[in-house]
């Protein structure tokens, strides 16, 4: 779950009308109008609302993991306020940032929103730390592209030192200034994990094993075969180093989508998977590919999962024989799509494939 809803993003601004006081009478200034606050307000319940939803769908879904962004807004208040974001309303699911762009971010600055989530969901809070595909957003960043590898070793090395512990001495390329003695608060109960999120980079795959992380795999196109490649290199390189086998893990995120039936979940998810691409591309200058080349990438082939709720089985745990992957995760909301269609979808991935998956590892 990304923000919210492409639905909720175009929703208009109503008034709620004017704020009553204990006796019922109606007094100007409050909530009442747009132009004096109340539309925005309004806007933000709603988006509150949907952010809710969507988490408290998922918990209800065994084996569920949240990806969005977290954020910090500071509220006046007379009464201290009731924390309400997935992390709050969740018991057991896993809270993640998707991936996070480390070299346009700061890496202080990530630990601290996430260590504050994690006061709310100890244990719970995972990141996911990237490159980017590009180098698009450098200029907005005020950061040199030529610095784009550096900038990501540095500030991943970072984030890792403010994570294992306290009273941290540091320096590095991307800091003009050593840090020396450091603690960075608020501090999380345990470390939070972090995975390296990768594109498929080779040299990504090395330093995911280089600095023991396990790797996190965004994957847009291809087939399961060349995937695979990246599993083996990374177990092999994650023995010849001479970690503990049982920490290597590996994630796979890809796009795709489930309905009751196949050409249900073919026919909906064309519709948003083309509209995707098309916006998304047109901002990089790029046209779009045709729908029957967007198509081709949703069958067993491809790495975009579409289908009912037995063929969505079957290519994750085919793709898990070849990669060994521990977790899968597939970004169904794109392209605005309804919310109804991808709740439901949800369901579908806890109640009809994800039974499917555990009985088959269950019984090899």
């Amino acid at each position: 779950m990304r923000g919210c809803c492409h639905a909720c993003r175009r929703a208009r601004i109503r008034p709620l009308g004017p704020r009553r006081d204990r006796g019922g009478n109606s007094s100007p200034g409050g909530r009442g109008t747009a132009g004096q606050g109340g539309g925005r307000v309004a806007e933000r319940d709603r988006h509150r609302r949907r952010r809710r939803l969507h988490a408290g769908r998922a918990e209800a879904v065994p084996g569920r993991r949240v990806a969005g962004r977290v954020r910090r807004r500071a509220r006046r208040t007379r009464r201290r306020p009731r924390p309400r974001g997935p992390a709050a309303v969740t018991h057991r699911i896993k809270l993640g940032t998707a991936v996070t762009v480390l070299s346009t971010d700061d890496p202080i600055r990530v630990f601290q929103q996430l260590a504050t989530a994690a006061s709310l969901a100890p244990g719970r809070i995972e990141l996911v730390a990237g490159r980017g595909s590009s180098t698009i957003t450098f200029p907005l960043f005020d950061q040199d592209e030529r610095d784009y590898d550096m900038l990501y070793a540095s500030k991943l090395d970072l984030l890792m030192a403010v994570n294992a512990g306290e009273n941290i001495t540091w320096q590095g390329p991307h800091r003009k200034r050593p840090l020396q003695n450091v603690t960075v608060f608020p501090r999380p109960e345990e470390p939070l994990k972090i995975w390296l999120g990768t594109g498929g980079s080779p040299h990504s795959v090395g330093r995911a094993v280089e600095l023991g992380l396990p790797m996190f795999l965004g994957v847009l196109g291809g087939t399961p075969a060349h995937w695979s490649r990246y599993g083996h290199a990374y177990r092999d390189a994650w023995t010849a180093s001479g970690h503990p086998a049982e920490e290597s893990a590996i994630a796979v995120a890809v796009h795709g989508f489930v309905a009751e039936s196949g050409a249900r979940a073919r026919s909906t998810y064309l519709e948003h998977d083309h509209r995707m691409m098309a916006e998304g591309l047109a901002e990089l200058g790029r046209p779009a590919p045709s729908r029957a080349d967007r198509a081709a990438n949703h069958g067993p082939d491809g790495m975009v999962f579409v289908g009912g709720p037995d063929e969505i089985a079957d290519r994750v745990f085919h793709l898990h024989g070849l990669l060994g992957h521990t977790r899968q995760i597939l970004q169904m909301d794109v392209g605005g799509m309804p919310q109804r269609d991808f709740l439901h979808g949800i369901e579908l991935l806890g109640t009809k494939v994800l039974p499917q998956i555990r009985a088959e590892l269950a019984n090899p």
